[in-house]
């Protein structure tokens, strides 16, 4: 008789199963025992006088438009902007086709975030804050709520184009990053038919998040238009 299930019972009277039930509640209890560790520790830990940093990081406090990496942290030289702005423009890029079905796919929807992304601004104008910080701060919080790796905003420098682009009346630009997907390992069913299809879904990401960005700020009232990598 062939085998059925995970358990098979061996000894009349025994229950082959009652161990790893056993298991699994001792590691439901762990996890409950750990999570009301955690609990009692955020709830008490400043009994201690200290601001529990075996729990919360670094970050506890930071503001939300920083991002995930902690680039606050690194040291400025503000020659570098200068120098980015001084450089010749650049050629545009081969645009190579998308291969797998996958990948296809995400060109599709690529084109289609694309279309949505141009529109009319509002109009009237939102009562949006004069700071431009502050501004930046919520353009930069949007982005990372939509998950972008990093975001970036600055004044356009007269080389940033391509060579032959279309310039735009724009004065600033919002730069977004998507970090690739991971790869499935080798081994894995769905390597073969992700691989080839990691930079198109990025490319899909970025446009989704550009075209949001871009709807939110013509709601606003004031004119985007979106510049997306492998459009």
């Amino acid at each position: 008789m062939a085998e059925q299930g995970f358990c098979k019972p061996q000894v009349r009277g025994s229950n082959p199963c009652a161990g790893t039930i056993l298991t699994g509640l001792a590691l439901s209890a762990l996890v409950t025992v750990v999570y009301l560790g955690r609990f009692l520790v955020l709830r008490f830990g400043s009994f201690e006088g200290n601001d529990t940093m075996l729990i919360y990081a670094n970050s506890k406090n930071r503001p939300f438009h920083y991002g995930q990496f902690p680039l606050e942290t690194l040291p400025r030289d503000e020659t570098v902007i200068s120098r980015e702005a001084a450089r010749p423009p650049l050629s545009r890029p081969t645009k190579k086709p998308v291969e797998g079905l996958l990948g296809q796919s995400a060109n599709r929807y690529l084109r289609i975030f694309s279309r949505i992304a141009e529109g009319e601004p509002a109009r009237a104008r939102a009562p949006v804050p004069d700071d431009l910080q502050r501004r930046t701060a919520d353009i930069k919080g949007l982005a990372y709520f939509l998950d972008a790796a990093q975001v970036g905003i600055c004044r356009i420098p007269a080389h940033a184009w391509l060579q032959g682009a279309e310039k735009s009346t724009h004065d600033y630009a919002i730069v977004f990053l998507v970090e690739d997907g991971r790869v499935p390992e080798e081994d894995n069913l769905a390597h073969e038919w992700v691989t080839s299809a990691v930079r198109a879904a990025t490319n899909m990401r970025v446009a989704e998040i550009a075209a949001v960005t871009a709807g939110h700020i013509r709601q606003m009232g004031w004119s985007t238009r979106p510049h997306i990598s492998g459009e």
